[in-house]
């Protein structure tokens, strides 16, 4: 079974590092000024989502995640503590994510509803054994107790599980992204090259999931939460 799991207390891997807006997305710098002002003034979110002008400062990355009921409704009721993405090839948000990162939450054909914070990872290489360490750990924090979730999952390669916290229920902000991509990494931290954990760059090797391995480029994919 090939997995890697990053806590809380790893977060201090990311000090040196570079941060980027993937993309000049104009519908970005939309989305993320409507999100971080509903947002500034709650708690820790203040520091999270800086404003638009100072992105660079930020120490994690921001991720948006598409949704299909009833997940978001369990994301936003507070009884789905863990969100996953399986995917057949390794495509974002496998080795992407990281402790602090936030995530937009959007609504399938509709608007970013809401928001969350990662407290924790788990990256799986999928085998027989990893599947059923899964099912064990994580169907009730999943709320996947539906055969048919893992059904449709069954083909799957690679896993990306998070732990979120802070989720916050937004009014609704149109997302006028288009694409059919079901996780987006709008913001992305990187290492800076000489700082970069297990930097030499390629793929993994057999037996190991390196926790901020940088996917080859490859077409987007849909992934299945």
């Amino acid at each position: 079974m090939h997995t890697q799991h990053l806590r809380g207390d790893d977060s201090k891997e990311r000090h040196s590092h570079e941060t980027r807006a993937v993309g000049a997305r104009h519908w970005f710098a939309e989305l993320y000024s409507e999100v971080q002002r509903a947002l500034t003034n709650q708690g820790e979110w203040g520091a999270a989502l800086p404003p638009l002008r100072n992105l660079g400062s930020l120490r994690t990355s921001i991720h948006l995640a598409i949704f299909v009921e009833p997940y978001l409704s369990y994301v936003l009721d507070g009884t789905k503590t863990v969100e996953s993405r399986f995917t057949s090839r390794r495509s974002s948000p496998f080795g992407k994510v990281g402790i602090g990162d936030v995530v937009f939450l959007k609504e399938s054909g509709g608007p970013v509803v809401g928001a969350c914070m990662v407290s924790e990872v788990w990256y799986y290489h999928l085998d027989a054994r990893s599947w059923k360490e899964i099912r064990v750990e994580f169907t009730d924090s999943l709320r996947a107790q539906d055969p048919q979730f893992w059904s449709d999952r069954s083909d799957a390669s690679f896993a990306t599980l998070m732990r979120i916290h802070n989720v916050r229920e937004l009014p609704e902000i149109e997302c006028r992204k288009r694409d059919r991509r079901g996780w987006v990494t709008l913001v992305e931290t990187q290492y800076a090259p000489n700082d970069r954990p297990n930097a030499d760059q390629g793929k993994p090797k057999k037996g190991v999931t390196r926790a901020h391995f940088k996917p080859l480029s490859e077409p987007p994919q849909r992934s299945r939460q």
